[in-house]
């Protein structure tokens, strides 16, 4: 019995130390986080709007991460980091999204340069670092303007 209660407080220790050395780490974006279809792009200055909604082009939003991905180019799109408070968004240091596609290649994403930022063009952004205020989010519906764009999501 005495042996028990030893080998019980020992485990209860270990168990402890355990929980006390583990670091958990939760996201603070509320309904920012999930899988957004962009389904318009408005462009301000012009009056322009680009309907997406028969395009797979998604955001997925998760912690502190960004995947941009066009699902209808097959293309491995791209990851950005991101700031997130109260009614704005900076999202900034896009990277390609390398996947190792060589197979002796040692991987490692791509930092996306100010001669290659055009691409990013195509997902909403106007360059390497840009600034959404939040106009609209909620479990279903995202609008995001920046200085030249509002973009119109869902979702999914």
């Amino acid at each position: 019995m005495k042996d028990n209660k030893i080998i019980t407080g020992l485990f209860t220790l270990f168990l402890i130390i355990s929980f006390a050395s583990c670091e958990l780490e939760t996201s603070d974006n509320g309904n920012l986080d999930g899988f957004w279809h962009l389904i318009r792009i408005d462009t301000l200055s012009t009056g322009g709007s680009s309907d997406l909604s028969k395009v797979r082009r998604f955001w997925a939003v998760q912690h502190k991460l960004i995947n941009m991905r066009d699902a209808d180019l097959d293309a491995l799109g791209v990851y950005c980091r991101f700031e997130h408070k109260g009614d704005s968004l900076h999202i900034y240091q896009p990277y390609f999204n390398h996947w190792h596609q060589d197979q002796g290649d040692d991987g490692g994403d791509i930092p996306i340069s100010e001669e290659q930022s055009d691409t990013l063009k195509m997902y909403g952004l106007s360059g390497l670092s840009t600034w959404f205020k939040i106009d609209q989010l909620t479990g279903s519906r995202m609008i995001l303007t920046s200085k030249d764009k509002r973009l119109f999501f869902k979702k999914q």
